[in-house]
């Protein structure tokens, strides 16, 4: 699994709490760089995050729990690779 540097340190941590056997790379910027530089695998972790963004619902915090906003997150991942089959 990939994360990115904002919250990826923290996330690791938290990942490992829960699933041991799960290795989180944190993807992280060169402090060499200087401007815009592409970093390995980041698009993977870009990519996911947009993924959910054509479901109308997901666009904005409407959701009042955080279990009802993992809900819909987790039917938009479902859907996703459905609708690429179908």
């Amino acid at each position: 699994m990939w994360a990115d540097n904002a919250t990826g340190t923290a996330f690791a941590a938290w990942v490992r709490g829960l699933r041991p056997k799960l290795a989180v790379t944190v993807v992280k910027r060169s402090d060499k760089a200087s401007g815009f530089t592409v970093l390995a695998r980041r698009w993977v972790v870009e990519r996911t995050c947009g993924w959910p963004m054509p479901h109308r619902r997901l666009v904005r915090d409407h959701e009042n729990s955080t279990s009802s906003a993992k809900a819909f997150v987790l039917l938009a991942m479902i859907r996703i690779p459905i609708q690429r089959s179908a």
